[in-house]
């Protein structure tokens, strides 16, 4: 079960954490979910929280939203096409905070990313954001990365054993390191 809610009405991740990005030569991780989304549907506050951003960079991220949870956590969405929150708005989780889009730089089609941070660090979606699929890619990444997967249930035993190796990889690499719970 996922911690989090899901970000749209049809949330289906194709493209996940740990991939290998590259822009203009620069290579990077991926340090986010990917949700295919085309211009336009709404996208939903995965917790309450507080807006504490909501702005256009005009830059990589475009358009782009930032919540803080009473977790610590604070989730971000980007490329938005619209946004229809302020900063200082207290947001109820399902709540519609904007409408997916294509801004800032992609190299896609129209999609909603969205990664979470806690303490100014990066921490891993899959095990926390409410999905209803995984591209098989996705799927792949996550066993390599040790992540486990939330959402719907996955039939394959090699997911479900990825999901409990995962579980060992976020205690190691996310709440250990943190001193507890993210």
């Amino acid at each position: 079960m996922a911690f989090f809610g899901k970000p749209l009405a049809y949330a289906f991740v194709n493209d996940g954490w740990g991939s290998d990005r590259s822009y203009r030569g620069d290579s990077k991780t991926h340090q986010g979910l990917d949700f295919q989304a085309p211009i336009g549907p709404p996208v939903f506050a995965i917790g309450s929280g507080k807006v504490i951003t909501s702005k256009d960079t005009g830059t990589n991220t475009g358009k782009w939203i930032a919540i803080q949870h009473s977790s610590g956590i604070i989730s971000r969405y980007m490329h938005l096409d619209t946004r229809l929150v302020e900063v200082g708005e207290q947001v109820s989780s399902g709540q519609q905070i904007a409408t997916s889009g294509r801004t800032g730089i992609t190299q896609s089609a129209a999609h909603l990313h969205l990664d979470l941070k806690k303490s100014g660090m990066a921490i891993p979606g899959e095990p926390l954001i409410g999905v209803d699929g995984y591209a098989s890619h996705v799927i792949a990444s996550a066993i390599k990365h040790g992540l486990p997967l939330a959402g719907k249930p996955i039939a394959s035993a090699l997911a479900i054993g990825a999901a409990i190796g995962g579980a060992y990889a976020l205690w190691k690499y996310v709440i250990k390191p943190r001193g507890g719970l993210i």
